[in-house]
C-alpha cells in the first residue's frame, strides 16, 4: 500500500481523478471502471494507470452499445481513489497547479465538449460541488466562465466559457487529451 500512496501527488493522479469523476465509477468489487465512446482516450487512461502503478488492464467493447469499457482491478488503487474522491475539493485545491490542470484535463476529456457553431467549450455535471470546483480552477487559470445554467428537469449544470481568447488559454494551459475534442479545439483555433 505504501508504494501506491507515494504516488498521490503525481499530476497524472489529477488526470485520472478528473476522468473518474467524469466517465468513471468505483464498484463494490475493488474495481475502477471507465466507459467511453473513444477507445483511443481509454488507451490514454489505461497508460496512466500502467505508468503510475504498473497495473495492466483491458479495454473491451460494451455489448449492444457504441462504447468501450476499461476496468482496473486492484484493492490498493481502488482504496486510494475512493479516499481521494471522498474529499475531492480538499485534495484538488491543496495540490500543485499542474495537478489541478491535469484534473481539469481529465474531467473535460470526460464531460466537456467543443461547441460546433460557437467558440465555446461546455462541461456538464449534476454535482454542484464539482462544477464549482471546476469554475474556481478555470478562473484561477484566467478563464472566466459564463453564468451557470441548470436544466430544471434533469438537474444537469452547464459550465461554459466563450470566446476565442478563452479557448486559446484553455488550449495552452489545460487542453484535451481526448482525440476528437482536441482536434475540434485545434480546428477552431486555426480558423480564428
Amino acid at each position: 500500500m505504501r508504494e501506491v500512496q507515494d504516488k498521490r501527488l503525481d499530476p497524472r493522479i489529477g488526470f485520472i481523478l478528473g476522468a473518474l469523476i467524469g466517465d468513471g465509477s468505483l464498484s463494490d468489487k475493488n474495481t475502477i471502471e471507465f466507459q467511453q465512446k473513444s477507445k483511443e482516450w481509454l488507451e490514454i487512461v489505461k497508460n496512466h494507470f500502467f505508468i503510475l502503478f504498473g497495473k495492466k488492464s483491458k479495454i473491451s467493447k460494451i455489448f449492444g452499445r457504441n462504447a468501450f469499457r476499461l476496468r482496473i482491478y486492484s484493492k490498493e488503487i481502488f482504496n486510494l481513489f475512493k479516499e481521494l474522491t471522498s474529499k475531492i475539493n480538499e485534495v484538488v485545491m491543496n495540490e500543485s497547479e499542474e495537478f489541478q490542470r491535469k484534473f481539469l484535463q481529465g474531467i473535460f476529456d470526460a464531460e466537456g465538449s467543443v461547441e460546433k457553431y460557437q467558440n465555446r467549450i461546455a462541461f456538464y455535471n449534476k454535482d454542484e460541488k464539482i462544477v464549482n470546483l471546476c469554475k474556481t480552477l478555470l478562473e484561477k487559470n484566467g478563464i472566466l466562465v459564463n453564468k451557470l445554467y441548470v436544466k430544471k428537469k434533469s438537474g444537469v449544470i452547464t459550465l461554459s466559457f466563450s470566446g476565442i481568447e478563452k479557448l486559446r488559454i484553455f488550449y495552452e494551459k489545460i487542453n484535451f487529451t481526448h482525440p476528437e475534442k482536441k482536434k475540434k479545439l485545434e480546428e477552431k483555433l486555426t480558423l480564428n
